[in-house]
């Protein structure tokens, strides 16, 4: 299976992963079989360039570990909002936002942005010479999780990128992929 390039002028590649990791892979983290993943080796600051194919999207590790697929409504809604790449939320925002997720299927209600927003606010982390990452800060007195460590931690930006193709987006969201950034960029808050 060839994947090529995703940008030939940065010598960046996508590379299948082999069938025993994939496998392995997608086990751990319940991966959905129309749900294609492929890691990306290249330059370290992949994430500041436009190299992610169309209909993709560039995720680490950890954000691997708490997202399902296909994202629910509710995380389309806050990363268009919010104008932002979904691994600039740390990964404690990342739980937050799937659980209030998983919250309005258990108990068939609907969780919107505005209960997020009625609990939680979005803060840039603060970190010197390095991209924009932020993550979502408990409004006094308004408790929805208890217990979650501390959330203003950036992700690791050693770990290694996956790339995440096929149905990975949302089927209710008007049938499209909803458009997140393909590199880091200025959130609008």
């Amino acid at each position: 299976m060839h994947f090529g390039t995703m940008a030939s002028s940065q010598n960046q590649e996508l590379h299948p992963i082999v069938d025993s990791e994939l496998d392995s892979l997608r086990r751990q983290l319940c991966l959905p079989g129309r749900v294609m993943l492929q890691w990306v080796e290249g330059p370290a600051d992949w994430y500041l360039h436009p190299y992610t194919p169309e209909g993709s999207i560039v995720l680490g590790r950890k954000h691997l570990d708490w997202l399902r697929f296909p994202f629910p409504p509710l995380i389309h809604q806050f990363f268009t909002l919010m104008g932002i790449h979904p691994i600039q939320l740390n990964a404690n925002g990342i739980m937050i936002l799937m659980g209030l997720s998983t919250l309005s299927v258990i108990y068939n209600m609907h969780i919107n942005l505005e209960v997020v927003f009625y609990a939680y606010k979005l803060i840039l982390i603060p970190k010197k010479g390095s991209y924009p990452t932020f993550y979502l800060q408990l409004l006094p007195g308004r408790h929805i999780f208890w217990g979650l460590p501390r959330s203003d931690k950036q992700w690791d930006s050693h770990t290694r990128p996956y790339v995440v193709g096929g149905a990975w987006c949302s089927p209710w969201v008007n049938r499209e992929h909803f458009q997140v950034p393909s590199t880091f960029l200025q959130s609008k808050c």
